[in-house]
């Protein structure tokens, strides 16, 4: 589920049955809202998700903030007319 408001996109939940997973289905999902995405992207993630963590990461999440379970990622979006990796 995603939430938008004026200023952000927040990816609420994603679940992936367990027959999919491993078969790059989540990842695909949130590259293409963050290809889609004029805002920043936020979301949550309990910290024992190390699998989901990483793959957060090597998207371009980064941790903003943190509970004693989970942490709380954002994804900045710079400039849509480039790409990330050009920056």
């Amino acid at each position: 589920m995603i939430t938008k408001n004026e200023n952000c996109l927040l990816l609420d939940e994603i679940f992936i049955e367990k027959q999919y997973k491993n078969k790059e289905i989540e990842t695909s999902i949130i590259k293409d809202v963050l290809s889609k995405s004029n805002n920043n992207v936020y979301l949550w993630v309990y910290k024992d998700n190390i699998k989901a963590i990483n793959l957060y990461n090597k998207l371009g999440f980064n941790v903003k903030e943190e509970t004693d379970s989970r942490y709380y990622m954002e994804y900045k979006v710079v400039n849509k007319n480039r790409k990330r990796d050009e920056l």
